[in-house]
């Protein structure tokens, strides 16, 4: 298609020089000096500006060429992440682009710069695509095809992430931005034909617009085309989404302005606190709130809002601990939280609780508020949060304290949780009495919570399930009571890793413990290769890797405390390890810790070493329980690894 040859073709046939019309093209004109040209296609309009883009929307040109070349159209359509007009012509997706619109979705969130509210990619909305105008390329001359055909390619999948952003973020797609690009799911973007055509076609419709596309060409290892000078070009969604939208200074501080500070602060506790199950979205809350943070700790922002800016300072640290970060929390902003209402108070102090119990930070004995709080509140008087508070402080003095005296406070907490109502948090204590029964080689409380769980089985999330399958399954396993382990853990299951991984682990101990046709030597290869799928993400987070790596090295003590020999290809496991410990330490040298899980390949690994790699992986909490442990004494590095399985929390 060559447009200068059409306009000079509109220019010899112009029959009135000064006379003005609009070719109608949907809601929008494209002006012509004549309205006999095309007749049927032209219309007087008083629009000759494209509508501002709506919140939610974004806009998509796709090429339908026929076999013989002619013929061929250009049609504008608007992706619509939010309800599409009543009047709105909606076209359905074939399969190919069906799977783009998927790919979307799935890549969206850590691209994102910021969010205002937790999100998981499964409850984003399925988006709408309306026609706006189909274009014949050759003649110029504006159609509507009834009836509206398909999309029949994977070009929309980066206007779909726009539209969903746009809905997400709560923000305009930046004025007059068309893109055409495929995506892939870790959000790299994939070059599509006809570029140049679509170049045109988009000055045609919306004159002045920026046509944006992938900046590889989908043929791989020839050199890309050349490409008008209209066009700009992106090679992933997140730079994309950076041409979309403001930056995360600008989206904040627009925040701060329509919301306010304290508002903000308390979007950003409820997705960090209480919704605590952001998916992906750790690192937009993050990003979100340490940019609030600097922005009331400056002058720009009307002068300093120091329990705001404190407060979303340290939210942004405890996200950045979910997404697998390493730095402290730092010093506990207490006065702040004493200054808030109770409510909210008792969010924060449970979260803190909580991460001391999972990391060691802060440290359990700096949460002396956390219990003064407690014991100010008659038992009878407890909220669910006084009940997560005193659940994680247990767990917390379980790693160092008498196993036996948190699980019987577990087991209060669950019968307390039960008779308040709570479902939806009943999971946690349960979940905690059951693994401290096994731990503790209690058969009579293990037996107890199994009769609570069978009492109130169907009345927990599929979450709340697995944990406690998982949970149920641990302490069988360290009972000996195979038959009490749940078949569910035998069945592969997709979903978080702290649940995969585990039961991957847990069905390697049930091999161990003599379930038969389950070979040990497989079960543990299944652990190598799930943590290997993970190194081949691109996207795969830190934390994830953390916990799956977590899990082989408590495999390696099931092994020593059952007494069963390493597998021959522990040099596999040295692998792995070696990758995780070249990322958290940089190229190992001699007597680095990569270094000893090389040795591995030549001898089995001692518990001393495999601590040792524990601690660079996850240092809390199996620093506290090494030392409880090494005080204890054992007589054997098969029963002081025993003990560490069984007092680590996890």
């Amino acid at each position: 298609m060559n447009w200068p040859s059409v306009d000079l073709a509109l220019e010899q046939r112009m029959k009135c020089p000064r006379a003005t019309y609009l070719l109608g093209i949907g809601p929008w004109a494209w002006p012509l000096a004549s309205s006999s040209l095309f007749p049927s296609a032209c219309e007087l309009t008083s629009r000759q500006e494209a509508p501002l883009p709506a919140v939610g929307t974004a806009l998509l040109v796709t090429l339908d060429r026929n076999a013989a070349g002619q013929g061929s159209t250009g049609t504008l359509w608007r992706i619509n992440a939010r309800p599409a007009p009543r009047q709105a012509q909606l076209t359905e997706l074939e399969a190919s682009a069906r799977d783009a619109h998927d790919r979307a979705r799935a890549a969206l969130l850590p691209a994102l710069p910021v969010l205002w509210g937790a999100v998981r990619k499964e409850h984003l909305p399925q988006c709408e695509i309306e026609w706006l105008e189909t274009v014949d390329l050759t003649t110029g001359v504006s159609r509507k095809p009834l009836p509206i055909p398909p999309i029949t390619g994977p070009s929309l999948a980066a206007a779909t992430a726009l539209a969903l952003a746009s809905h997400l973020l709560e923000v305009p797609v930046d004025t007059h931005v068309v893109v055409s690009a495929d995506l892939d799911l870790e959000g790299r973007l994939i070059a599509v034909e006809g570029v140049a055509e679509k170049a045109a076609l988009v000055q045609r419709l919306v004159p002045g617009a920026r046509f944006i596309t992938a900046a590889s060409d989908p043929n791989v290892g020839q050199p890309p085309p050349a490409l008008p000078t209209t066009v700009e070009t992106a090679n992933s969604l997140k730079v994309l989404v950076g041409r979309a939208f403001p930056d995360v200074h600008a989206l904040v501080k627009a925040r701060l302005k329509t919301r306010g500070p304290q508002n903000l602060l308390r979007e950003m506790e409820h997705n960090i606190l209480v919704k605590q199950d952001c998916g992906l979205g750790w690192a937009p809350f993050r990003d979100a709130c340490a940019t609030a943070a600097g922005l009331l700790s400056s002058e720009e922002a009307g002068g300093p809002e120091s329990q705001s800016a404190t407060l979303l300072g340290w939210l942004g640290r405890i996200a950045d601990r979910h997404l697998g970060g390493r730095q402290p929390l730092g010093d506990t902003p207490w006065a702040a939280l004493e200054s808030l209402p109770m409510d909210r108070l008792l969010h924060y102090y449970a979260h803190l609780a909580q991460h001391s119990a999972d990391t060691g930070d802060p440290a359990p004995s700096a949460l002396e508020p956390c219990d003064k709080l407690l014991l100010a509140t008659p038992r009878t008087a407890w909220l669910q949060d006084h009940r997560r508070i005193a659940g994680a402080l247990s767990r917390a003095r379980a790693v160092t304290g008498p196993l036996a005296d948190e699980m019987r406070a577990q087991r209060l907490l669950a019968e307390e949780t039960w008779d308040a109502g709570c479902l939806d948090q009943l999971s946690f204590p349960l979940s905690a009495w059951l693994r401290l029964a096994g731990a503790c080689n209690d058969v009579e409380s293990f037996g107890a919570a199994l009769r609570f769980r069978q009492e109130t089985g169907a009345l927990h999330s599929p979450d709340g399930t697995r944990f406690l399958d998982l949970a149920q399954g641990l302490s069988a396993a360290l009972l000996e009571r195979p038959d009490d382990i749940p078949n569910t853990v035998f069945r592969p299951q997709h979903g978080k890793t702290q649940l995969k991984a585990g039961e991957l682990r847990l069905v390697l101990m049930s091999a161990m413990a003599g379930i038969p046709n389950l070979d040990p030597a497989l079960c543990f290869a299944a652990l190598i290769d799930n943590h290997k799928a993970l190194l081949d993400r691109a996207d795969a987070p830190r934390l994830d890797l953390r916990v799956s790596l977590r899990n082989i090295l408590l495999a390696i003590l099931d092994h020593i405390a059952c007494g069963v020999e390493l597998p021959r290809f522990a040099d596999v496991t040295a692998g792995v390890v070696q990758a995780y410990v070249q990322a958290e330490q940089g190229t190992p040298g001699p007597g680095s810790d990569a270094a000893t899980a090389t040795r591995w390949i030549e001898r089995p690994p001692s518990v001393a070493e495999v601590l040792d790699l524990f601690l660079v992986v996850e240092a809390e909490p199996m620093r506290r329980v090494r030392a409880v442990e090494e005080k204890a004494g054992h007589g054997s590095d098969r029963e002081f690894a025993d003990a560490l399985r069984r007092r680590y929390p996890y």
